[in-house]
């Protein structure tokens, strides 16, 4: 028999927005549309340990600000956290990480796209060519259908 998580998930309150706008600064993440309302945020007791998004392009669907406090990484939450962030919107679901970070998110089922496959309202085709001559390609634009 699985023994209970000692975390919960629940949608992010107004009195979050604080620790989550902390939380993307401090992974250097994209601090454009961080709302709390988008958010789901995970909790060991009453502190925050993990945050993570589904941002809006139109129809377009994207996991995003995906942040695990460092002390509980390889604990399982930020797990937890991308199967609730699915759960909640569904498929297609879109990511955008460094690099660095896609061999963790293959784990999960995502798949590196083309530049050609990323749709653009996630990211205009100009705003793509000036992102990737600028961070020298070192992102990678991720999708996982089901």
């Amino acid at each position: 028999m699985r023994e209970p998580s000692p975390y919960s998930i629940r949608r992010a309150v107004e009195s979050d927005q604080p620790v989550i706008r902390r939380l993307v600064r401090s992974e250097c993440l994209n601090p454009r549309d961080v709302h709390w309302q988008n958010f789901l945020v995970v909790e060991d007791e009453s502190r925050i340990i993990g945050i993570g998004q589904i941002r809006l392009h139109g129809t377009v669907k994207e996991l995003g600000s995906l942040v695990v406090l460092p002390e509980y990484r390889g604990q399982g939450v930020g797990g937890a956290l991308i199967s609730a962030l699915e759960m909640q919107a569904g498929y297609p679901l879109y990511l955008m990480c460094r690099n660095d970070r896609v061999s963790y998110y293959q784990r999960f089922g995502y798949v590196v796209l083309s530049d050609a496959h990323i749709p653009p309202a996630m990211i205009p085709r100009r705003v793509l060519w000036i992102a990737r001559h600028l961070l020298r390609g070192q992102f990678a634009v991720m999708l996982k259908v089901a």
